[in-house]
């Protein structure tokens, strides 16, 4: 495709906007260090109330003896981080930024569960992030 822009004289056009759409779109010129920190909490704070509370509960059972529900946690809590740490920089946070992150969760959560040694924990992790999911869609609010 980026042959075909260069062959029809469009390649300054398509690298201005893949420059804009990226940088200036996203974080406006402020790329202090001090700028971009302060968005981070907010950020996961928010994608911790979209999870119900759920992000937090798979968080807590990554630790433990290691067995394969722990090991894809780890997996995909860790992919979740990494594209995580770009978002949360960004100086707007909108709905459609954490589709991807809450899909990650899902699967975590269900993970934990499987990983957790006892079975009262396996309900806990299942019937309060079903819980915190209710009432943060019954609440109705967009964050």
């Amino acid at each position: 495709m980026a042959l075909v822009i260069a062959l029809m004289g469009g390649l300054d056009d398509m690298l201005f906007i893949l420059y804009f759409e990226t940088f200036p779109e996203h974080w406006h010129g402020h790329y202090q260090l001090s700028g971009l920190a302060s968005r981070v909490p907010e950020f996961y704070w928010i994608w911790l109330r979209y999870t119900g509370g759920g992000l937090l509960l798979a968080a807590l059972c990554i630790v433990g003896p290691s067995n394969s529900a722990r090991r894809g946690l780890r997996f995909l809590l860790a992919s979740a981080l990494i594209y995580s740490l770009l978002l949360c920089t960004i100086d707007h946070h909108p709905t459609h930024y954490f589709l991807p992150l809450i899909a990650l969760t899902g699967p975590a959560v269900v993970a934990a569960s499987t990983a957790a040694s006892s079975k009262w924990m396996k309900w806990v992790i299942t019937l309060f992030t079903l819980a915190g999911l209710w009432t943060t869609l019954w609440i109705g609010q967009v964050f």
